[in-house]
This record gives structure tokens, C-alpha cells and sequence, in this order.
């Protein structure tokens, strides 16, 4: 995913979009194809930044987005079902 790269990388330093940002967007484009464990590890991430983060709205989304994912009862993979 190019916002995992951009983000270990770290290209976009000197850009307009922050770090916050980069790890928001991974998070959101994991949850939305369906990896809830990424997308809770980048949500995460915005928590942990959140006192360099001058974007409140970001951090807030991610506080939601996790939320929502940690209601989701998981689920076993229809294979390992008995």
C-alpha cells in the first residue's frame, strides 16, 4: 500500500500532508478491504502521535474508526469452522 511505504519511508516530510494523516489513510484504506488488524495498528499510531498532531479532526476520526472496529465481533474464517 503506497501510504504504508510513504509513511516507513517517510517521503512525505516536507509535503503538506502529516504524519497523522499518512497513518489515518493507511488505516481507513486497510478497513475498507478488510484488514481490521491493520487498520486498528494505524489508528493506533495516530493516538500515540496525537500530541504533534495539530489536526484534531484526524485524530478524532481514528478514535472513531477504532471504536467501530473494536465492536466487531470476529469472526473465524469459514475453513477453521467445525
Amino acid at each position: 500500500m503506497e501510504y504504508e511505504a510513504s509513511y516507513s519511508t517517510g517521503d512525505f516530510s516536507g509535503t503538506q500532508v502529516s504524519e497523522a494523516r499518512i497513518l489515518y489513510l493507511a488505516g481507513e484504506i486497510s478497513r475498507r478491504i478488510g484488514n481490521e488488524k491493520a487498520a486498528i495498528k494505524y489508528f493506533s499510531f495516530v493516538f500515540e502521535r496525537q500530541k504533534n498532531a495539530r489536526e484534531a479532526s484526524i485524530i478524532q476520526m481514528a478514535r472513531d474508526r477504532f471504536q467501530e472496529l473494536k465492536l466487531i465481533p470476529e469472526t473465524p474464517h469459514p475453513l477453521l469452522q467445525h
